[in-house]
């Protein structure tokens, strides 16, 4: 029997509290890095979609049951309900609480080693508090918006062509094993990208606060020096901001209304803006303008601002 619309979102609201109880778990007894918080999304990710698979089979429509014939569009239709808030379910879970948490120790532990690297007595205040939300509120959007942005199309399109094609339970098994597979991926990749931004923007607002209280006038680009490192780094590497450009920078992100217009203080930047950074650095004497902002400069970048100048020289503009 298929089941009712109600009685699906009882059964996905039980896997919703066995996501977020699976992901707590997993995030309590991991350090604090990327690899922990990247377990904690996919663990979550992973068991909200095997979830839905056994609900689909329960209700005689997922890719493992046993039944013949020609799929109905009110089965179809079900399963696009259940698959939808699946996706719901599993992006926003994630983001409801640990990956936030998460986010706030990290935070606080990059915040507590610049200090002592520079040997400054610092505390958490107000705008680190501020800071803190303000990087878990813009991670967790982009969490759950992609689900709603990129793959319910992928989904709906999916079902609709099985619907249009008349398809048999045993090829609708099929698309279905196999869109779940994609689903999986596409969440798995995306996790990746996610977790690593998020855990650099952490860290950086961290230490941006740290030297707006140590009396510092400007700090450094430090990168990795290795054939991964961008182009976009390649040329900042070594170069300075100043801490006040900074400072405004984290601030103009406080301010921001909606993780859209934080995105407008300073955008993620690709290898083909390397002409607009070179001329943005030229107006700025040779230094990072507040208006490149600091790492993470493009998507999985690995530099990070540090006290004293690298040894590495700087590229010439």
């Amino acid at each position: 029997m298929i089941p009712t619309a109600s009685e699906v979102r009882a059964l996905l609201n039980t896997l919703e509290a066995d996501a977020v109880a699976e992901a707590a778990l997993v995030g309590d007894r991991a350090p604090i890095d990327e690899a922990a918080l990247r377990r904690v999304l996919t663990e979550a990710w992973g068991g909200a979609l095997r979830g839905i698979l056994s609900v689909m089979n329960a209700a005689g429509i997922g890719p493992d049951a046993d039944r013949d014939g020609t799929i109905s569009e009110r089965e179809l239709n079900t399963y696009l309900e259940i698959l939808r808030y699946a996706v719901a379910v599993a992006f926003a879970a994630p983001a409801l609480g640990h990956v936030a948490s998460r986010l706030r120790d990290t935070y606080r532990q990059a915040a507590r080693q610049e200090a002592s690297e520079i040997e400054l007595a610092f505390s958490l205040r107000t705008p680190d508090r501020l800071a803190q939300a303000t990087v878990a509120r813009t991670h967790a959007h982009w969490v759950t918006a992609y689900g709603q942005r990129h793959l319910e199309p992928r989904i709906a399109d999916a079902v609709q062509a099985m619907l249009t094609a008349e398809t048999t339970r045993a090829e609708a098994a099929d698309g279905l094993r196999q869109l779940v597979g994609k689903v999986y991926q596409h969440g798995m990749n995306y996790w990746d990208l996610v977790v690593s931004n998020a855990v650099t923007d952490a860290r950086e607002m961290a230490r941006i606060s740290v030297y707006a209280e140590s009396g510092l006038e400007e700090v450094y680009l430090s990168t990795v020096r290795d054939r991964r490192r961008s182009e976009v780094c390649n040329l900042l590497k070594s170069r300075a901001y100043r801490v006040r450009d900074l400072t405004a920078y984290r601030d103009a992100r406080l301010a921001a209304p909606t993780p859209e217009a934080a995105m407008s203080v300073a955008p993620m930047w690709t290898d083909k803006d390397v002409p607009i950074l070179r001329r943005m650095v030229r107006s700025a004497g040779g230094r990072i303008p507040g208006s490149i902002g600091p790492p993470p400069l493009h998507h999985r970048c690995r530099s990070r601002l540090v006290a004293r100048q690298p040894a590495e020289p700087v590229t010439p503009i």
